[in-house]
């Protein structure tokens, strides 16, 4: 099996990822590429613009930013448990206080990660996917 066989082999797992800033997209985007990580990422801005977007048939994982324009993480955890229960939500941040961390696990986020390195953010989020293989559709 030739390098292109094993490349079409790979099975992308879609992620919807919430992110206001642009800045952070692009760099996701970049690492993506570049480092070939496994991921086919939908982004959205916003919760609303989250929900516009989600596609129970297709994401296995959203991330998001714990602190949006329009909410912060446990309010987007209580709104998509509703509308897709078995998807696992991880909040990311800068800064993580024990009462957010409390808060969004209160609220059903299932990690909380920093965003110190982005990268390993995403590399964590591959190697959860590989290890729930039945988060999947």
């Amino acid at each position: 099996m030739n390098q292109s066989d094993v490349a079409s082999t790979i099975v992308l797992k879609h992620v919807l990822y919430i992110e206001d800033s642009s800045a952070e997209i692009y760099l996701i985007q970049e690492l993506v590429e570049r480092k070939a990580i496994p991921l086919c990422i939908d982004f959205a801005c916003s919760l609303q613009e989250a929900l516009d977007k989600f596609d129970s048939s297709k994401h296995v994982l959203i991330i998001t930013d714990y602190n949006l324009p329009d909410a912060e993480a446990p309010e987007i955890a209580e709104v998509f448990s509703k509308e897709c229960p078995d998807i696992p939500l991880i909040a990311i941040s800068g800064a993580y206080t024990d009462d957010r961390i409390q808060a969004a696990n209160n609220a059903g986020i299932y990690q909380c990660w920093t965003k110190n390195d982005l990268e390993d953010c995403l590399n964590k989020a591959v190697s959860f996917l590989s290890k729930n293989r039945d988060t999947h559709h």
